[in-house]
């Protein structure tokens, strides 16, 4: 009888060890389950976008984004913004390396070799950073703003769209 009730006790408790471990198991299980769902959806993706992915993003904050036909560059969009009674068409690009997304303003024909006007726009570069002035090979004063393409929202885009209005309204004396 003592050897029966001895087995009976250590038959319990392995017994009791087992449900133990498998509630542990589980509940191991769950708090990982949910752990794992509450932080779903929240990462933000830090892939670059594509040009169609930059057009939607555009559209999805009321802009309209026409297609500019340049030679080479398909994904490549004007924005057409009204910003301190100046109509400021914004060309909105994803680099060649896909790197960064460029928001460029065309100011019209670069100043003929004036040496004082060039001074007066390279200078006013430390002053609109991280815009910057810029003539291109076909002779267009432009100013551009590089903006790395990587966790891009319609947020971080609508403020780096408003500060190169800013700088363009800002400077108008000096390109104008």
């Amino acid at each position: 009888m003592r050897l029966r009730v001895g087995v009976n006790i250590f038959v319990k408790r392995t017994f009791m060890k087992n449900k133990i471990r498998l509630l542990l198991f589980r509940s191991f299980f769950l708090i990982l389950l949910l752990t794992a769902f509450a932080f779903r959806g929240m990462a933000q993706s830090c892939d670059p976008i594509t040009g169609p992915q930059l057009k939607q993003l555009l559209q999805n904050m009321g802009l309209t984004a026409k297609p500019i036909n340049d030679a080479g560059k398909p994904d490549k969009f004007e924005i057409s913004n009204e910003y301190n009674g100046l109509n400021i068409p914004v060309a909105a690009e994803i680099s060649a390396s896909t790197n960064y997304i460029w928001l460029t303003v065309n100011l019209g024909a670069a100043p003929a070799d004036s040496a004082t006007k060039g001074i007066q726009l390279l200078r006013q570069n430390f002053a609109i950073q991280p815009c910057q002035f810029y003539v291109t090979s076909k002779g267009a004063l432009m100013l551009g703003f590089a903006m790395e393409n990587r966790g891009m929202t319609s947020a971080v885009l609508r403020r780096s769209l408003d500060m190169v209005l800013k700088r363009v309204a800002d400077t108008r004396s000096y390109w104008q």
